[in-house]
């Protein structure tokens, strides 16, 4: 029986991320010489958001400055760890090939950002990469991009990533552009 859509959630599914997650809170506590959490405030914080986390810390620990600040300092230390040392959840990469070739599954949909963009053009699990192009120009030093990662600092890093080839170009209403390529490498 052939399914025409599949869809996952990222964390504990796709990438192994939960033991990154689960460390978070002690991770960053421990950058400013404090112990971890004690088991209930671990048992208190497991429901709250990043802000709501942040506030616990400042109540708990004193930390200095604003929920927004050290929730902003959490969310990149989370990030770092996608970037560099988050791996693919053993079984994901068959599980993709599984669902083509026993379900008919043509198209993955990736909405998470450039971090499992990375990932999974690194780990050479996409054959095709299709992009809809804004009209609008947005930038920065901590502007998301298409593919976040390692740095990138020699030839051989570049096409780690995959060469695309253009397969397609539509102008869409709005003037969007939808382009699909080929990860040729």
């Amino acid at each position: 029986m052939d399914k025409k859509f599949a869809i996952f959630d990222m964390d504990g599914t796709l990438v192994d991320s939960m033991g990154y997650w689960n460390r978070l809170a002690d991770e960053y506590l421990a950058r400013f010489g404090l112990p971890g959490l004690s088991p209930a405030l671990k048992e208190e914080s497991i429901a709250l958001t990043m802000l709501e986390s942040a506030q616990l810390f400042i109540r708990e620990f004193g930390l200095p400055g604003t929920p927004e600040q050290i929730a902003g300092e959490i969310n990149t230390l989370m990030e770092e760890h996608y970037r560099a040392d988050v791996p693919l959840k053993p079984g994901a990469a068959e599980l993709l090939a599984r669902l083509k070739a026993d379900f008919g599954c043509e198209r993955l949909t990736v909405q998470t950002g450039g971090t499992l963009n990375g990932l999974l053009l690194r780990e050479k699990l996409l054959d095709h990469v299709d992009i809809v192009v804004a009209p609008l120009l947005v930038g920065g030093k901590g502007t998301s991009t298409l593919i976040d990662g390692p740095d990138i600092t020699t030839r051989e890093e570049l096409t780690g990533l995959g060469v695309l080839e253009l397969v397609d170009c539509q102008v869409l209403e709005g003037s969007y552009l939808r382009l699909r390529y080929q990860v040729v490498s």
